[in-house]
């Protein structure tokens, strides 16, 4: 199970991102907001895993356990995506975590800044500790877990913690890495190593016939038996849907509709995913949501400078 950030559960999954594909993500890792009940029932893999003659795969996997035509499906929603070219091409990164229950938001939900090529970060928003809340910038970079943290004081200026807070913010601002750029970015990482992708049986939603890839994991990360089902379009290869069942859970799966898709600097990028509940009425919605071409160098190294709002 996970551990709590801002009332968002973060699954233990707790590899440091590296250059080039795994730098999408924290290797097969998985942050999802705890809710009661899902939609539909899993569906079994309709394939037996196979090594024979496999498409190439991706730059860093799939697991090789994985059946052929999953990740031939995987492939053709990559190049939908924009392609791998398209994903190293694209540096910086700006977006706002928001999270809608019944119609309301947050006074303030966490902003980031992430400059791909270098690991550089910048996030900010409300750290709750011992039942106190309080709002900060957390400058550091992704692959060393080095940086500082800044919250203000009454006159509005920018602080440095102290060294004995230093590692609590700095774990905050890499759960929140850990948990925003999944929910943005998890359609990329059906490509990451230590996957295996499986398919399974299609399912028809709204008169849609979704190809349907099962996704689990080869012992990577501190929850391996968490499992996903991305819910793949016929006509457009995007992820329309996906559910899934966290380790420790039983299922029905959570459901959540990724919509809004639309481009971004060379990327297709869902804007706003829904829950899958009637019970429940939750969006998380990425306002905003940009890729840049170029920021100023000094953003990671400067808390009083203002985030770009594109």
């Amino acid at each position: 199970m996970g551990t709590a950030v801002d009332g968002v559960f973060v699954s233990a999954r707790d590899e440091r991102a590296a250059p080039g594909w795994a730098a999408v993500m924290l290797a097969a890792s998985l942050a999802t907001i705890m809710l009661v009940g899902g939609c539909a029932n899993p569906q079994p893999p309709t394939s037996e895993s196979s090594s024979a003659e496999l498409p190439a795969p991706g730059p860093e996997g799939p697991n090789r356990q994985s059946d052929a035509a999953a990740i031939t499906t995987a492939q053709r929603m990559l190049e939908a995506l924009g392609g791998w070219e398209a994903w190293q091409e694209t540096r910086y990164l700006r977006f706002g975590f928001v999270v809608e229950r019944d119609g309301e938001r947050p006074a303030v939900s966490p902003q980031h800044l992430w400059d791909r090529w270098s690991g550089d970060y910048r996030v900010e928003g409300i750290r709750r500790a011992d039942e106190v809340e309080t709002m900060g910038i957390v400058l550091f970079n992704i692959q060393s877990m080095q940086g500082n943290a800044y919250t203000q004081d009454s006159a509005g200026n920018w602080l440095t913690v102290d060294d004995d807070e230093l590692a609590g913010w700095l774990d905050w601002a890499h759960g929140r890495f850990v948990n925003d750029t999944y929910w943005l970015l998890m359609p990329y990482k059906l490509q990451d190593p230590g996957v295996i992708l499986e398919t399974s049986l299609s399912e028809t939603i709204d008169d849609v016939e979704y190809r349907v890839v099962h996704m689990s994991f080869d012992n990577v990360g501190r929850t391996p038996g968490d499992q996903y089902w991305a819910f793949i379009h016929p006509d457009t290869w995007l992820m329309e849907r996906w559910g899934y069942v966290l380790e420790g859970q039983e299922p029905p799966r959570v459901e959540w509709a990724w919509t809004e898709w639309g481009p971004y600097g060379h990327l297709m990028l869902s804007r706003t995913k829904v829950l899958q509940d009637p019970q429940r009425q939750m969006r998380i919605i990425f306002e905003p949501l940009a890729v840049l071409e170029s920021v100023d160098a000094e953003i990671f190294s400067t808390p009083s400078l203002s985030l770009p709002n594109p």
